[in-house]
């Protein structure tokens, strides 16, 4: 269960950490540059929630990947060093202690 807690913390915080930081970034962007000046005020919001959000999910998507393949084989005791070849070997399945 240690590992399944670390991949979970990892993943999360890969996200939360890209998604919190490029947003407003983005947003200052849009806003400075007038590029949406003829949408709504609340646009830039959107366009770049979304943009960092997407950001995000395909930066965790190996980590959220091998956090899910864990969960599977929650049973089967999965250990933290079997992620790297759950992340390599898409087709191999964890140890079994």
């Amino acid at each position: 269960m240690c590992g399944l807690q670390t991949a979970m913390t990892i993943r999360e915080s890969i996200y939360t950490g890209s998604y919190l930081g490029l947003c407003p970034v983005l947003k200052g962007y849009l806003d400075d540059r007038d590029l949406l000046q003829d949408y709504p005020a609340s646009s830039s919001l959107v366009l770049s929630g979304i943009t960092a959000g997407l950001f995000a999910a395909f930066a965790t998507q190996p980590i959220d990947t091998a956090k899910t393949r864990q969960q599977a084989f929650l049973d089967s005791k999965v250990f933290l060093s079997d992620s790297p070849r759950l992340l390599l070997d898409p087709l191999c399945s964890p140890k079994h202690a």
